[in-house]
């Protein structure tokens, strides 16, 4: 049995029930429109990295890395004494110390990246300086 609606009761409730889908609608735009620049986004960070990844793997990084290992490591006693390396359950040190040549580097193990950058020269004469002046 179909429905049975009187036309006066359609002419009401018709622009309300538009009212509403239209806000719907709109609502709907600004969301796609939110979501479009979150994938153009993320798209421009992918290219980002696949451009650093490119970096790192090219032929300049390599020899770079691969010509000169570091000579020296120096890792934190406190790890060595509690038998773990990252120091982060006992409450020990998360960096360690490398160097080559007169560069030293204070790295961090957990977030793989340079603290400090030493130049060794610049150390010893900042040194001296030091000493000199507490004569």
């Amino acid at each position: 049995m179909p429905q049975v609606i009187e036309i006066e009761e359609l002419r009401r409730r018709l622009p309300i029930r538009l009212n509403l889908e239209l806000k719907k609608m709109e609502e709907l735009h600004h969301d796609l429109h939110q979501f479009d620049t979150l994938v153009k986004n993320l798209i421009d960070t992918i290219n980002i990295e696949e451009d650093n990844l490119r970096i790192e793997e090219g032929n300049l990084a390599k020899h770079t890395r691969h010509d000169k290992p570091f000579r020296c490591l120096a890792f934190s006693p406190s790890n060595a004494a509690s038998n773990e390396v990252s120091g982060t359950a006992t409450g020990g040190v998360e960096n360690f110390v490398a160097g080559k040549k007169n560069i030293h580097m204070h790295l961090c193990y957990l977030k793989s990246y340079i603290l400090h950058i030493y130049n060794m020269i610049i150390l010893i004469l900042k040194n001296l300086t030091y000493i000199i002046y507490n004569l």
